[in-house]
Parts: C-alpha cells; sequence; structure tokens
C-alpha cells in the first residue's frame, strides 16, 4: 500500500473525499464534470495552488445537462441524437480529467501517479519532506500540485512539499517536462532544497518540446541548490513562470537560462533567426510576479542572473529582483547561435552593490518602465559584441575567411573584419606587419609611423591563431587592444607575431540585428549561408535596441542601455535611449520620444543601415494611453512596432481562449 495512487471522485471535491483504487473500472473517470471545474476561484499570490473553496462541489456526470434539457427529456421522453451527445462530450472537454492523489512525496510515490494520469489530469502531492535521487519525466499535459504556498511580493513561502534534490550528477534534472502543441502543463507548490553538493548544470526544473501551455508557478527555491541554473527552457517552449520565490546563495549558479530556439532539425536556433521577432507575441518564454533574490555576501554578478542562447526569446517583467543581471550571450562560441530577443519591463530592481542591470551579447532588445533603488546602477544593459576582442577557435585561416574541419571548431571566428560571417569594410586588408615587442593588450611595430589613434576602432588579427583584439588607441609604432580575458585564449603579443590590420561594420547577430538569411549546417566546416550557398554575411535586417522609462528611483536618473567599444554598435543608429529633452510639438530626431498618443510629433527621423537594408527603423515613440511603440521607418512616417503581451499572461489568468463549438447542430427525434 505505500505506493497506492487514488483517484478521487470529483463529485466530492473540496467536501470529504471518496478515494477509490486505480484498479477500479475505467468508466468511473466519466463521472468528472468539467463545466464545475471550469467554475474555481482563480488563486490569488499567497493562495495554495490548490485549495478547493468551502462552497467549491461538481457535481456529477449524470447531471452534466442543462436544466431545460433534462426538464424537455423528461416531458416528452426525447432522446439525443448521437450527434448531441458526441457535441456535450467534446463540449465539457475535461469530461474524463481525474485527480490522482500521490501517496507521498517521495519521487516513487509521485512517479507512479503520474505515470497512471492522462493528459488533463491533475496529480496531487501531499505535504511533507522527500529526499529525491532520480529524474522525474513528464510527458502528459497533466498538472503536478504540491502544498507549497508563496507570496512573491515579499519573498516569503510556507513551505509544505519539500523536495530535496540528491539527483545523480553531473547533469542532473530534478524534474524534466517535455512539451508538445496546446496541452496544458502546470507544476506548482513546491519547495526545492539542497542536499547535494556537487554541482549540477542544464537545469534542475528543465521544460523542454515544442508546446505553448507551460505553467511554473508558486515554487519556493531555497538558497544554496547545487545547480547552474534553477530552471531551464528548451526547444521551442513557450508558456510562463511565475509568482515564484527564488533564494540564490553562495552556489554560484543562474536562476533561469532559456535556450528555447530550437527544434529537433535545427540544434542551433538558425530557424528563429531567419523568422521575424514578433515583439509582442506569444512564442517567448514567459517570467512574471517572481521574487528573485541574490543573498550571497559579498555580492556577486555570476549568482542569480540570468542567461539564453540558441536564438531564445524571453520577456521579463513585473519581477522583484534583488541583486540580480539580466543577459544572454552572442554567437560566439560555438556553432549555436545567440540571444534572439529579449523584452524587459514592469520589474523593480533592488541593489545593495553596484554592479550593471546585465547585458546582451547579441540580438534584440525592448527594455522599459523598470525602477532601480539601492545602490545606483553605473550602467544599464551594455550592448557587448564579444567577438570584436575574442576569437573562439580552434581556427585555419583560409582563402575568403575562416573555419576548419574540426567538428568542434566555431565558425564565425572573430570579428576581425575579414571574416565571410560579417559585413566588412569593403577596403579589405588596411596594414599588416610583425611584432617587434608585445604584451597583452599592446603590440609595438618598430617600422610603422601611424597617425595617433588612425586605427581607433579597427582589428588587430594575429595569423598564427587568428585571435583578434579591437583597437582603441595607437601611437606612431604601437596599438593598443581590448581583449577578452575571461578565456585564456585572448592575445598575448609577443616578438615575430604577424599580424593584419582591417575593419568590421557589423558583426552577425550583434546587438540591433534580426531576422537574416536562414542558415543551414552543424560543424563549422559544413555552416552556410542557405541563400548564398557558402560562408557569407545573412543580409541582417536592422532591429534597435531600444530603451525608456527606466528610472533610479531616488534622483529620477534614466538608466540606459548603451554601446561598446566596438564601432558597429553607434547611438541613434544601433540602440535608442530616451530623448529627455524632447518636448511635444517638436520633430523627433534622436532617442524615444514618450507622451500620449495625441502629442506624437508628426516630424521624426528614419534610421540608417550601413548595412544597405531597406525601411530601417529610426527613432521610437511611446505612446502612453495606448501602450503602443512606434518607429519612424520613413521620414515622418510612424510605424507601429510593438504592444506588450496581455498580462497577467493567459495561462495565470485563464484567459486562455476555447476553440469554438461545432455549428449547425440540431436535435432530431419524434
Amino acid at each position: 500500500m505505500a505506493n497506492m495512487v487514488y483517484l478521487v471522485n470529483c463529485a466530492g471535491l473540496g467536501q470529504t473525499a471518496t478515494e477509490i483504487q486505480i484498479r477500479l473500472p475505467a468508466q468511473l473517470d466519466a463521472r468528472c464534470d468539467a463545466a464545475g471545474r471550469a467554475g474555481r476561484r482563480q488563486p490569488s499570490d499567497s493562495d495554495s495552488p490548490f485549495r478547493p473553496q468551502s462552497n467549491y462541489a461538481v457535481p456529477s456526470g449524470r447531471y452534466s445537462l442543462p436544466a431545460s434539457a433534462r426538464r424537455a427529456t423528461a416531458r416528452r421522453g426525447r432522446k439525443l441524437s448521437l450527434v448531441l451527445a458526441a457535441l456535450l462530450f467534446a463540449g465539457s472537454g475535461a469530461a474524463q480529467a481525474k485527480i490522482i492523489n500521490a501517496a507521498s512525496p517521495s519521487q516513487i510515490d509521485v512517479a507512479t501517479a503520474v505515470a497512471v494520469a492522462v493528459d488533463g489530469d491533475t496529480v496531487i502531492v501531499p505535504a511533507g519532506t522527500a529526499t529525491w535521487t532520480s529524474t522525474l519525466t513528464i510527458t502528459k499535459g497533466i498538472s503536478l500540485i504540491g502544498q507549497t504556498t508563496t507570496n512573491s511580493v515579499t519573498g516569503t513561502a510556507v513551505d509544505s512539499t519539500i523536495i530535496q534534490d540528491n539527483v545523480t550528477r553531473p547533469n542532473a534534472a530534478l524534474i524534466i517536462v517535455a512539451t508538445s502543441g496546446s496541452k496544458a502543463y502546470r507544476i506548482t507548490g513546491f519547495t526545492f532544497a539542497p542536499l547535494n553538493t556537487t554541482g549540477a548544470s542544464n537545469g534542475m526544473i528543465r521544460m523542454a518540446g515544442n508546446g505553448t501551455g507551460m505553467r511554473l508557478d508558486h515554487c519556493h527555491f531555497r538558497p544554496n541548490i547545487a545547480q547552474t541554473a534553477l530552471i531551464a527552457v528548451y526547444g521551442t517552449c513557450a508558456g510562463v513562470a511565475d509568482h515564484n520565490v527564488m533564494e540564490m546563495g553562495s552556489f554560484f549558479g543562474g536562476s533561469f537560462v532559456f535556450n528555447n530556439g530550437t527544434t529537433s532539425t535545427d540544434l542551433n536556433g538558425d530557424g528563429v533567426w531567419a523568422s521575424p521577432t514578433n515583439f509582442g507575441g506569444s512564442n517567448f518564454f514567459f517570467c512574471e510576479d517572481n521574487y528573485i533574490s541574490n543573498t550571497h555576501t559579498p555580492i556577486n554578478q555570476l549568482i542569480g542572473f540570468t542567461d539564453g542562447t540558441f536564438g531564445c526569446r524571453y520577456v521579463w517583467r513585473y519581477n522583484h529582483c534583488y541583486d540580480i543581471e539580466i543577459a544572454n550571450h552572442g554567437t560566439e562560441g560555438g556553432r549555436y547561435r545567440g540571444g534572439r530577443a529579449l523584452e524587459m519591463y514592469n520589474n523593480d530592481f533592488h541593489n545593495a552593490a553596484a554592479h550593471q542591470v546585465g547585458g546582451i551579447r547579441s540580438g534584440c532588445l525592448l527594455t522599459h518602465d523598470n525602477t532601480f533603488d539601492g545602490v545606483q546602477p553605473p550602467i544599464g544593459m551594455p550592448n557587448q559584441t564579444f567577438r570584436s576582442f575574442f576569437s573562439w577557435g580552434p581556427l585555419v585561416p583560409i582563402s575568403g575567411g575562416y573555419f576548419t574541419t574540426s567538428t568542434t571548431a566555431v565558425p564565425w571566428g572573430g570579428g576581425s573584419g575579414d571574416s565571410p560571417w560579417d559585413f566588412n569594410d569593403a577596403h579589405g586588408l588596411y596594414d599588416s606587419g610583425t611584432v617587434t615587442s608585445g604584451t597583452s593588450p599592446t603590440l609595438t611595430d618598430a617600422t610603422k609611423s601611424w597617425a595617433t589613434n588612425q586605427w581607433v576602432g579597427f582589428t588587430a588579427r594575429r595569423l598564427s591563431d587568428s585571435q583578434v583584439g579591437l583597437i582603441l588607441a595607437n601611437t606612431s609604432n604601437s596599438l593598443t587592444m581590448a581583449v577578452y580575458m575571461g578565456d585564456s585564449r585572448y592575445a598575448v603579443w609577443a616578438a615575430n607575431n604577424q599580424y593584419q590590420i582591417h575593419k568590421a561594420l557589423v558583426l552577425i547577430d550583434q546587438q540591433g540585428r534580426g531576422k537574416c538569411d536562414l542558415l543551414t549546417g552543424t560543424t563549422a566546416a559544413n555552416t552556410i549561408n542557405s541563400v548564398t550557398g557558402k560562408p557569407a554575411w545573412p543580409h541582417q535586417a536592422l532591429e534597435p535596441v531600444y530603451s525608456w522609462n527606466d528610472i533610479y528611483t531616488p534622483s529620477r536618473a534614466h538608466v540606459n542601455t548603451l554601446g561598446s567599444a566596438s564601432p558597429g554598435i553607434q547611438a541613434n543608429r544601433d540602440y535608442y535611449n530616451q530623448n529627455t529633452g524632447w518636448t511635444p510639438g517638436n520633430p523627433l530626431t534622436t532617442g524615444v520620444g514618450v507622451g500620449t498618443f495625441a502629442q506624437r510629433p508628426t516630424q521624426c527621423s528614419a534610421g540608417t543601415d550601413i548595412a544597405g537594408g531597406s525601411n530601417p527603423p529610426g527613432v521610437g515613440y511611446w505612446a502612453t494611453d495606448t501602450k503602443t511603440f512606434y518607429v519612424c521607418t520613413a521620414t515622418n512616417t510612424w510605424t507601429q512596432y510593438y504592444q506588450p503581451y496581455t498580462y497577467p499572461h493567459p495561462l495565470v489568468s485563464g484567459a486562455t481562449p476555447t476553440p469554438p463549438a461545432p455549428s449547425n447542430l440540431r436535435v432530431t427525434g419524434p
């Protein structure tokens, strides 16, 4: 009996449950009426995710017909046609949904309950503490409900159903959810606690597949869980994580990792980059109304952060953030592509130490209406294109660029100005030479007589390994460069190193770039632009970064995004901050204007794409009354660009539309 699984007759939900063993006839399943379940009150932030109200009752299946239909049946003895019976059954789509009670919070009891569940069922896990040593995998559209409650405003929780993480390392997931289609999946009401102290990667809770109905909510993550990411999103999984309380302690790990741009036939996110960005759409993963706190002393930015690659798209909104940073990785360190798009708005950030808001290393960003207090961030969201000053190898130079037959190689190389994947200065090679002496980040070539700072914004590439440095300054015979010292392979210049100087204008997938040609191939050796049939610049559209109404509340100072040392990231071309000097009635020629729709200026400046794209977005305007963002796509021409997606998310509010019932059906009979 220890592993007994029970079904709950829906007629008694919220009252004294009549429990029946799983071996009873399946026909009893049909006695759950969906209509009663649909009337359930939506839980508030501090509610239990499954707490029926005192007056909650579900009529049994035999009374699921409307009262008028029952009276008509009694009066005339009319029989429903087979068509109408089928309609009524389909109309109560969850008519066979079951409530299954796991016998305990142990992994084997929960897994046993999940095993007998089918799409639409709910598995209830009781209060208690259990240690899990193996992974629970969920492939069905079910709800898994524990008894923990959270308050994500105050960051508190009542820990009732506690799962201790002791799953075998290294790649140890506690729960994996394989989503599919429009099925509804939910995990709610659990406390996750540390036990195993060996670090694990790829996410403790992993949500994958191509589903659009994933929800993870009202869970409490205690400090010091030994996972590099508490929650990871893979595949093209879309949905929402909401009202969770996440306490990040001494273990260096992130709160969320998003790798949700891949499919079974596209493992690198190429398809997402070849598709429209779709700002304001539903095909992002949403994080809203969560409480995330970095409690490490001293504050370390590698704790509690968000991250993403593989063409990820996510929305970060209405969260309460304590010393955490929001970020993604770029197209740089592997065949996979970098983050595709990020929306960040209406969050409150509270900082006990000085650190940046985060940063994106590729793709598009809209950041607005966030507030900051405590220690003022020294910078907002920087646009950092790491390939400007580092090359992830191993790489072998060849004619027309560089790549290698090694399956572990990186096709992109550094942003050296002669990589075929970038849009480069047509001049080509500007200069070359042999190092007389050097170190990092400086080289000296005694044979040169350059003009002071003539090479600022250019790139020096070492021929022996294709390592690069972005030139920040030069004298008559020396170059000082920016290099990425976070990897031991950065360029340390030495006598007799040979170098070349080129200039890159736009790097593949850099910040402010969006939809592009489809790339194909899985290795550095066979990756090509499918339009040109060879490694080539993928004609990426200019989709600038926009920032407005991000405010440090103590002083009302704006917390703006900013460019990097790369010459390819420039203000009022690749990114736009709020123009605080603009007033209604005047033309808008730089930045982002903010006001009502009626105050939107008639005169605006369009964008300029140095890579030759057509109708690039320029200045932006946020209409505060309609919550709509416009961009100037031609002189004095505004185009609607973005409206935030429904809040709360439909999976939270229960507003997901249902398919319409079949029409033209009628009752037949005497």
